[in-house]
């Protein structure tokens, strides 16, 4: 995950806003001109604008959140607003991963650009920006638990080359896939020559006349 929008790098005990539009002024439907005559309307007009943004990001922070996800792009006067009422922004362009942010924070993503209800608010421990291999990323840590529980981890692989990181990945994902099918349904056989290698070690040999009457058909 990459790194925040603003300058706030870390939260702790931090409800959660997540959107799943980005956090800026709507687009009207119907397309319209503004007439101005002079400066005077164009300042009143940036100031009607911004006065709006200012009640929107104001109701959210009222709300008790301390991190903003958007799903979409923050406008610089968003991000001004966030800015001032102390909120961290995190800006995620990919919906699996916004599916899963919400998992681990128990957050409900909001169409809509404005205050969440006590339901939809999602909570995390910590959120901290740290660098790892070079690269910002943003860490969600919940040292205790979610709403409901996290259900979900993050295993960080590296490697010295690309091919052998494949490699890695390629493992994992084999291992992940065989644990969760065998939670889901324990009727299985292992592979790789197992059940044989279990078989030979059992006590097949105390039927005696068994392996003689083996013995003695085959000869």
């Amino acid at each position: 995950m990459r790194g925040t929008e603003g300058t706030i790098r870390h939260a702790e005990n931090a409800p959660v806003s997540v959107f799943a539009c980005g956090v800026e002024a709507s687009a009207t439907e119907a397309k319209g001109t503004v007439l101005m005559k002079n400066a005077d309307d164009l300042m009143n007009y940036n100031k009607s604008e911004e006065k709006k943004m200012d009640e929107i990001i104001k109701s959210i922070a009222d709300t008790g959140t301390k991190v903003i996800i958007s799903g979409g792009t923050v406008s610089e006067m968003a991000m001004h607003f966030i800015e001032r009422y102390g909120m961290m922004c995190i800006r995620i362009t990919s919906k699996w991963e916004l599916r899963r942010l919400c998992t681990a924070t128990g957050a409900t993503a909001l169409v809509r650009l404005g205050p969440a209800t006590a339901e939809e608010l999602g909570f995390c421990d910590e959120v901290d920006v740290k660098e790892i291999g070079g690269r910002k990323v943003t860490v969600f840590n919940q040292v205790k638990s979610a709403k409901d529980g996290c259900r979900i981890s993050t295993i960080l692989l590296r490697a010295s080359t690309e091919s052998v990181l494949n490699d890695l990945e390629r493992a994992i994902d084999d291992g992940v896939n065989c644990i969760r099918t065998c939670c889901t349904n324990g009727d299985y056989v292992a592979g790789a020559g197992a059940c044989e290698t279990e078989v030979s070690t059992q006590k097949v040999y105390r039927s005696k006349s068994v392996w003689h009457f083996i013995l003695f058909f085959n000869s």
